[in-house]
């Protein structure tokens, strides 16, 4: 258990950076995702994406 107690000791020494970003039907995707995947997970799942 000690390593995970290392490992975020070490982690908290780094910088991080907020790479997140809202999806919505026009954001670059997997072709293999059919349409309105997105708006069909938003219902289901219950996302809060930014209009």
């Amino acid at each position: 258990m000690s390593q995970l107690w290392d490992a975020l000791a070490k982690a908290k020494n780094c910088r991080w950076i907020e790479l997140s970003h809202p999806l919505d039907n026009s954001s670059p995707y997997w072709s293999g995702i059919p349409d309105g995947s997105v708006e069909l997970s938003k219902t289901v799942c219950g996302w809060a994406i930014a209009e």
